[in-house]
């Protein structure tokens, strides 16, 4: 019965040691400017594929003929009077 109390004791101071104290220093020695490099390739990145793959051309052209679109109806007016 003795050397369970002593185990159980021994445990306890065990799991003690483990848990950090409050002074210790838990901050990053990483400065946040080094992210900057990286955030800054994948924004060009992004950027390049967009341009390279994305369909600008096309989003181009859809917002012509939409701004195109209200003078249709007046096109086809005009046709259908002139026959």
């Amino acid at each position: 019965m003795d050397n369970t109390g002593e185990m159980a004791v021994e445990l306890q101071q065990s799991l003690l040691d483990d848990v950090p104290g409050k002074n210790e220093n838990t901050t990053s020695s990483v400065s946040p400017w080094m992210a900057l490099p990286g955030i800054i390739v994948i924004i060009g990145l992004s950027l390049g594929l967009y341009m390279m793959k994305g369909n600008i051309g096309k989003v181009e052209q859809w917002h012509q003929i939409s701004e195109q679109l209200p003078a249709l109806p007046r096109a086809c007016c005009l046709k259908l009077r002139s026959r």
